[in-house]
Protein backbone atom coordinates (compact mmCIF):
# COMPACT_ATOMS: atom_id res chain seq x y z
CA UNK A 1 0.00 0.00 0.00
CA UNK A 2 2.70 2.67 1.33
CA UNK A 3 4.13 1.66 -2.58
CA UNK A 4 1.21 1.96 -4.20
CA UNK A 5 0.64 6.18 -2.96
CA UNK A 6 4.51 6.59 -3.12
CA UNK A 7 4.21 6.10 -6.88
CA UNK A 8 0.93 8.00 -7.05
CA UNK A 9 2.39 10.84 -5.63
CA UNK A 10 4.70 10.79 -8.35
CA UNK A 11 2.73 10.70 -10.98
CA UNK A 12 0.05 13.38 -10.15
CA UNK A 13 1.57 16.80 -10.26
CA UNK A 14 -0.31 20.19 -9.65
CA UNK A 15 -0.43 22.62 -12.71
CA UNK A 16 1.67 24.84 -12.25
CA UNK A 17 0.23 28.57 -10.97
CA UNK A 18 -0.71 31.44 -13.35
CA UNK A 19 1.92 33.55 -11.36
CA UNK A 20 4.75 30.96 -12.44
CA UNK A 21 3.45 30.37 -15.89
CA UNK A 22 3.60 34.44 -16.52
CA UNK A 23 7.47 34.13 -14.50
CA UNK A 24 8.76 31.58 -17.00
CA UNK A 25 7.06 33.57 -19.52
CA UNK A 26 8.70 36.33 -19.00
CA UNK A 27 11.98 34.60 -18.51
CA UNK A 28 11.70 33.60 -22.20
CA UNK A 29 11.32 36.67 -23.55
CA UNK A 30 14.29 38.08 -21.29
CA UNK A 31 16.71 35.57 -22.80
CA UNK A 32 15.49 36.27 -26.11
CA UNK A 33 16.77 39.52 -25.74
CA UNK A 34 19.26 38.93 -24.10
CA UNK A 35 21.27 36.66 -26.88
CA UNK A 36 19.92 39.29 -29.40
CA UNK A 37 22.36 42.26 -27.44
CA UNK A 38 24.80 39.56 -26.76
CA UNK A 39 24.44 39.15 -31.10
CA UNK A 40 24.52 43.27 -31.40
CA UNK A 41 28.19 43.55 -28.90
CA UNK A 42 29.66 40.80 -31.09
CA UNK A 43 29.04 42.82 -34.11
CA UNK A 44 30.37 46.27 -32.11
CA UNK A 45 33.94 43.92 -31.54
CA UNK A 46 34.66 43.03 -34.74
CA UNK A 47 33.85 46.56 -36.26
CA UNK A 48 36.46 47.61 -33.71
CA UNK A 49 38.72 45.24 -34.67
CA UNK A 50 38.18 46.47 -37.65
CA UNK A 51 39.14 50.23 -37.25
CA UNK A 52 41.26 49.20 -35.14
CA UNK A 53 43.56 46.77 -37.59
CA UNK A 54 43.46 49.53 -40.25
CA UNK A 55 44.66 52.61 -37.66
CA UNK A 56 47.78 50.10 -37.31
CA UNK A 57 48.44 50.91 -40.52
CA UNK A 58 48.06 54.48 -40.61
CA UNK A 59 49.94 55.03 -36.79
CA UNK A 60 53.64 53.63 -37.13
CA UNK A 61 53.70 50.78 -40.06
CA UNK A 62 53.21 47.16 -37.76
CA UNK A 63 52.76 44.74 -40.54
CA UNK A 64 53.39 41.52 -38.38
CA UNK A 65 51.00 43.75 -35.34
CA UNK A 66 48.53 44.16 -38.04
CA UNK A 67 48.32 40.32 -39.66
CA UNK A 68 48.57 38.78 -36.23
CA UNK A 69 45.55 41.72 -35.04
CA UNK A 70 43.81 40.80 -38.33
CA UNK A 71 44.13 36.57 -38.05
CA UNK A 72 42.70 36.81 -34.54
CA UNK A 73 39.78 38.62 -35.72
CA UNK A 74 39.24 36.29 -38.21
CA UNK A 75 39.10 33.79 -35.78
CA UNK A 76 36.59 35.85 -33.28
CA UNK A 77 34.60 36.23 -36.84
CA UNK A 78 33.97 32.42 -37.29
CA UNK A 79 33.22 32.45 -33.49
CA UNK A 80 31.13 35.16 -33.90
CA UNK A 81 29.27 32.88 -36.49
CA UNK A 82 29.22 30.16 -34.35
CA UNK A 83 27.48 31.91 -31.43
CA UNK A 84 24.80 33.51 -33.58
CA UNK A 85 23.75 29.89 -35.22
CA UNK A 86 23.44 28.70 -31.78
CA UNK A 87 21.08 31.70 -30.84
CA UNK A 88 19.24 30.97 -33.62
CA UNK A 89 18.32 27.84 -32.46
CA UNK A 90 17.49 29.45 -28.89
CA UNK A 91 15.55 31.87 -30.28
CA UNK A 92 13.31 28.90 -32.20
CA UNK A 93 13.42 26.69 -28.55
CA UNK A 94 12.55 30.08 -26.77
CA UNK A 95 9.32 30.86 -29.28
CA UNK A 96 8.47 27.06 -28.74
CA UNK A 97 8.47 27.21 -25.01
CA UNK A 98 6.47 30.86 -25.36
CA UNK A 99 3.65 29.37 -27.48
CA UNK A 100 3.48 26.08 -25.45
CA UNK A 101 2.82 28.69 -22.05
CA UNK A 102 0.40 31.00 -24.17
CA UNK A 103 -1.68 28.05 -24.32
CA UNK A 104 -1.96 27.20 -20.73
CA UNK A 105 -2.09 30.94 -19.89
CA UNK A 106 -5.25 31.08 -22.51
CA UNK A 107 -3.66 33.80 -24.37
CA UNK A 108 -4.64 34.67 -27.57
CA UNK A 109 -3.17 33.41 -30.29
CA UNK A 110 -1.54 36.64 -31.90
CA UNK A 111 1.39 35.46 -34.26
CA UNK A 112 0.98 32.77 -36.41
CA UNK A 113 4.54 30.80 -37.51
CA UNK A 114 4.91 31.96 -40.58
CA UNK A 115 6.64 29.07 -43.47
CA UNK A 116 7.05 31.81 -46.47
CA UNK A 117 10.15 31.97 -48.22
CA UNK A 118 10.64 35.87 -47.32
CA UNK A 119 10.28 35.11 -43.56
CA UNK A 120 13.15 32.54 -43.37
CA UNK A 121 15.69 34.16 -45.41
CA UNK A 122 15.29 37.80 -44.09
CA UNK A 123 16.57 37.44 -40.69
CA UNK A 124 19.04 39.18 -38.47
CA UNK A 125 20.49 36.09 -37.69
CA UNK A 126 21.36 35.77 -41.42
CA UNK A 127 22.33 39.42 -41.60
CA UNK A 128 24.83 38.89 -38.97
CA UNK A 129 26.02 35.87 -40.00
CA UNK A 130 26.70 37.27 -43.68
CA UNK A 131 28.32 40.53 -42.54
CA UNK A 132 30.63 37.78 -39.93
CA UNK A 133 31.60 35.84 -42.55
CA UNK A 134 32.88 39.11 -45.07
CA UNK A 135 34.84 40.31 -41.89
CA UNK A 136 36.32 36.85 -41.41
CA UNK A 137 37.05 36.79 -45.48
CA UNK A 138 38.42 40.44 -45.32
CA UNK A 139 40.31 39.77 -41.90
CA UNK A 140 41.98 36.79 -43.40
CA UNK A 141 43.28 38.60 -46.36
CA UNK A 142 44.70 41.28 -44.37
CA UNK A 143 46.34 38.13 -42.27
CA UNK A 144 47.68 36.47 -45.07
CA UNK A 145 48.23 39.30 -47.62
CA UNK A 146 48.66 42.37 -45.34
CA UNK A 147 47.64 45.40 -46.21
CA UNK A 148 50.10 46.47 -49.07
CA UNK A 149 47.59 44.56 -51.43
CA UNK A 150 44.47 46.68 -50.39
CA UNK A 151 43.86 49.74 -52.44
Amino acid sequence: MPEEENERQHTTRAQPSEEILRALYSAQWQDIHHSRAQDWRFCNIIIVGLVGIGSLKVLGEHPVLQRVGALLFAVISLLAIGITLRHRDLFNEKMDAIRKLEKLLYAPDLFQKRKDLKSRLFKVQYFLIVLYFVFFCFFVYIGVFGTDTVP
